[in-house]
């Protein structure tokens, strides 16, 4: 299985941090965000891992070549950036399986391992994780049944009564990536153009530790301080 980490963006939301430094490599629990996902997805299941990446590459790509699982990182430079899902179709081919997906910028406890089980165990066309939510307006949230299975999805509203969020993990079979591949080869964003379409045939894999994202200042120096709780 490969994974997919989304890793290219400006960091706006993060300045001044982002002046001297891209999103992907400011620190959580003395560690970069790029460290931390890698750090779970180095496990038997995933083969590769590929990280797209634009906005100061070099500086990711000398991270990239300390890692101990450089061997098994495949960076991606993208000239002009290409949204989420234009990035999961430039990098799904008809040979893959299965893809998962992540956005680099969320300081989470998932448990990878227990993901792609839940999702091969029940082979799930797509699974989405989803954790407790309280602000509406920075996330897309999202209903379920009693089952897990997704009936709902709104992304950002500016309100909502549903209490789960989209954590930004997808994990996609090859029927889902075939069906992405054909239907929507133009999209740019996973979740406003991609997900909406998977309602009543995706299943949620419920986080039930924290899942920050580290986006603006006020939310990382909340993972930080949650570190320092610990």
């Amino acid at each position: 299985m490969k994974a997919l980490l989304l890793a290219a963006g400006f960091g706006t939301r993060l300045r001044p941090i982002t002046d001297a430094i891209p999103k992907c490599l400011v620190e959580v629990n003395n560690q970069t965000m790029l460290a931390h996902w890698v750090n779970k997805l180095d496990i038997p299941e995933i083969h590769q891992i590929i990280v797209n990446t634009h906005y100061m590459s070099n500086l990711v790509l000398t991270e990239i070549k300390r890692m101990p699982q450089s061997y098994k990182i495949l960076p991606i430079i993208e000239k002009q950036l290409l949204g989420t899902a234009g990035t999961l179709l430039a990098n799904t081919t008809e040979k893959d399986e299965s893809l998962l997906v992540i956005h680099c910028d969320n300081y989470s406890s998932i448990d990878i391992s227990s993901l792609v089980n839940f999702h091969e165990i029940n082979q799930n066309l797509l699974t989405i994780g989803v954790f407790r939510a309280s602000d509406s307006s920075s996330t897309g949230m999202v209903g379920l049944s009693s089952t897990g299975l997704v009936e709902e999805f709104l992304e950002k509203p500016s309100s909502s009564t549903l209490t789960w969020g989209n954590a930004a993990v997808y994990l996609f079979s090859r029927q889902a990536l075939i069906e992405i591949k054909s239907r929507h080869n133009n999209a740019r964003d996973i979740a406003a153009e991609i997900l909406p379409t998977f309602i009543g045939r995706m299943h949620a894999f419920p986080i039930y530790g924290y899942h920050i994202d580290i986006g603006t200042p006020n939310r990382l120096n909340k993972a930080r301080e949650l570190f320092l709780n610990e």
